[in-house]
């Protein structure tokens, strides 16, 4: 593990994710590209999260990257208000975004930089426990049954998705794979 000190901010670098980046760069071409966009997509993701929190004075404790991806580790007992929660939780998204938005006006279309980073953006929104999108909705309705209302719902109509694809010959494992995720976390992740 390799530890630095950016600020007041420790980051760290597990060994798995440079085995990660290590096993990527091995892929020569296209997809070993497509995954290091896709990495520097989630980068600034996170650093969005990051500026957010140093925007209202309470920098993350630490930065680790490990394999799985980035997580950040708020201080310890500071607390923020709700709007405070809901836009630091909302800048991940909004940089990807706005990130996509400016290179299609800029360029008058979306390259494969704008898409990742216009479907993470989206991806995050998404109503589960585990995303962005879960972690504001609880935020908005303080984790009440409208949230479990919502995220179930939401959960449901991807299912319903999943099995028209079946039914339909087209089936992705990857989406298959993700809604199993979202579901797990859901249902068993932290509450």
């Amino acid at each position: 593990m390799i530890e630095l000190a950016v600020g007041k901010i420790k980051v760290l670098i597990s060994f798995t994710f440079f085995a990660v980046i290590a096993a990527v760069t091995l892929w020569n071409g296209a997809l070993g590209v497509k995954i290091i966009i896709a990495v520097i997509c989630c980068i600034l993701h996170e650093l969005g999260h990051i500026g957010a929190m140093c925007i209202f004075g309470i920098p993350p404790e630490r930065v680790l990257f490990y394999a799985g991806g980035i997580k950040i580790s708020p201080q310890r007992g500071r607390l923020v208000s709700k709007r405070q929660d809901i836009i630091i939780l909302s800048a991940g998204c909004a940089v990807n975004l706005a990130i996509a938005l400016i290179i299609r006006l800029a360029a008058g279309e979306l390259n494969y930089f704008a898409c990742a980073n216009l479907f993470l953006g989206v991806f995050n929104l998404m109503p589960v426990r585990y995303f962005d999108g879960g972690r504001i909705l609880s935020a908005v309705f303080n984790e009440s049954r409208t949230c479990d209302f919502i995220r179930g719902f939401f959960l449901l109509f991807l299912l319903s998705v999943m099995i028209k694809m079946i039914l339909s010959g087209n089936v992705s494992i990857s989406l298959m794979v993700t809604f199993g995720y979202m579901a797990f976390a859901e249902f068993f992740g932290d509450k």
